[in-house]
């Protein structure tokens, strides 16, 4: 089971070459013929040029992230290859496309899908890189790499979720593959959803500490009836724990006409998990991240079935 989930740092851009740091916006080489116009050289992408990083929501649950190129440099450039390294994944990511047209004043998002993380190294995560290839106008290409921005800090965060998620998958694996039991609560229906834990008698230990719910899941505390918004759960896992399950009693969080047709991750189960010992220093038990539990694609339709009949009585 893939288990998504790692999160916090903040990631400074500083220029990336092959000699020392140089900015995206650097004009041509010192060394350029007197004759020669203006222009930039190999290494150096024109100014104007910029190259940051964006994961939208629809990105999270397929794992990809937006190498967005802008242009504010006057004149149309196109891209005809990008790759994303950075050191919290195993590998180079490449854009699949064939090439793509930025036009003064515009944004190209190229998708890139996120390989597997790096675990091994702690600490603050070293800026992410993208070697871009484009043509300008004049048809002259131009190569270089170049430290990427990174919008709204995703890559700390998603170094976190990765790593707990990688850390915690070692001990057992999590899983939401049952479709949820829809019944009659009072005036409302509830679904109660199944996650499965199955260790795998590695060694360690991490307490689930709650759950929380989502965009479009609301959670309900089964003892008092009252919508919370985190569902505590206090389950220990380790390797001596036999398979077990937590039920979760869910409940529609909207019902706008919209809620379902602009859902992106609204049937991700976000799961709040402590390990035992940290070495990061946290106490035992003391909650470290968190681990995003992807439904199955049949519970996933399932639950926005319920959503659509709870919402419609």
């Amino acid at each position: 089971m893939s288990a998504a989930a790692l999160f916090a740092a903040m990631l400074v851009g500083c220029g990336v070459s092959d000699g020392p740091p140089r900015s995206q916006s650097q004009g041509a080489s010192a060394g350029a013929g007197a004759s020669s116009p203006p222009g930039p050289s190999a290494g150096t992408l024109p100014d104007g040029i910029t190259v940051d990083l964006v994961q939208n929501r629809s990105d999270v649950a397929p794992r990809r992230i937006q190498v967005a190129v802008s242009n504010e440099s006057g004149e149309t450039v196109t891209v005809t290859s990008a790759t994303l390294e950075a050191a919290q994944f195993v590998d180079p990511m490449p854009w699949e496309g064939d090439t793509a047209t930025v036009r003064p004043g515009t944004r190209a998002n190229l998708p890139v899908s996120l390989s597997q993380p790096d675990c091994a190294e702690a600490g603050t995560p070293t800026p992410a890189t993208v070697e871009l290839a484009m043509t300008l106008a004049d048809g002259s290409p131009v190569r270089a790499v170049v430290a990427a921005g990174d919008r709204f800090d995703r890559l700390p965060a998603l170094r976190m979720e990765d790593c707990t998620g990688v850390r915690a998958a070692r001990i057992a694996a999590i899983a939401a593959s049952t479709p949820p039991v829809i019944a009659q609560d009072g005036d409302r229906l509830v679904a109660r959803l199944t996650i499965a834990i199955d260790p795998t008698g590695a060694d360690g230990a991490f307490t689930i500490e709650s759950a929380r719910g989502t965009t479009l899941l609301a959670q309900l505390d089964p003892m008092t009836g009252e919508l919370v918004n985190a569902r505590e759960l206090g389950r220990v896992v380790d390797a001596a724990s036999a398979p077990s399950t937590i039920e979760l009693d869910l409940v529609p969080n909207r019902c706008d006409p919209h809620a379902i047709a602009e859902d992106k991750r609204g049937t991700i189960i976000p799961l709040r998990v402590g390990f035992a010992g940290d070495p990061a220093g946290e106490s035992a038990g003391e909650p470290v991240g968190e681990i995003a539990v992807a439904t199955s694609p049949d519970v996933a339709a399932a639950l926005y079935d319920f959503v659509r009949a709870a919402c419609a009585e």
